[in-house]
């Protein structure tokens, strides 16, 4: 959910408004998406690949950030490299990573969606997220997942 007054219960019809936006952003990158996140699904990895493959086709890179196939503590390997293996198959680049991944999407090294939601895991109801627009914290997050060697800011 994105982040508003204490209190506030989003519904289905929030939820799917804030799911619009999302992707909204996400069609209009020029140049690159990144996103980190731990847990994915099939769903989503399928709905990701339906919303982006044409922007990928159009030369944007799309990047995902996500735990390696046996770095799950839940279900079989082999299922996790399946859904790995269908995003490069579809010239998604993956970094596959052991320890800690971060929860964020950035957009053009610019607008960042951080929070504590899954972007290809399943949805919770307490997830969060928050968007801002920033180079900087757009490189800080991909120094802390990539090194010094992929901050590229103006």
């Amino acid at each position: 959910m994105l982040l508003g007054p204490a209190g506030f219960q989003y519904t289905a019809k929030d939820r799917a408004k804030e799911q619009g936006i999302a992707h909204k952003a996400l069609l209009e990158a020029d140049e690159e998406i990144i996103i980190a996140s731990p847990v994915i699904s099939g769903l989503k990895i399928e709905e990701l690949i339906r919303l982006l493959k044409p922007k990928q086709e159009k030369g944007v890179r799309i990047r995902i950030v996500t735990w390696k196939a046996d770095s799950y503590a839940v279900g079989d390997s082999a299922y996790w490299m399946e859904r790995q293996e269908r995003m490069q198959n579809n010239g998604f680049e993956t970094n596959l990573v052991e320890d800690y991944c971060q929860h964020y999407c950035i957009v053009d090294r610019e607008v960042v969606w951080n929070g504590s939601m899954n972007f290809l895991g399943k949805e919770d109801s307490a997830d969060n997220l928050m968007c801002v627009c920033s180079k900087g914290l757009a490189a800080e997050l991909l120094e802390i997942t990539f090194g010094k060697r992929e901050v590229d800011v103006d």
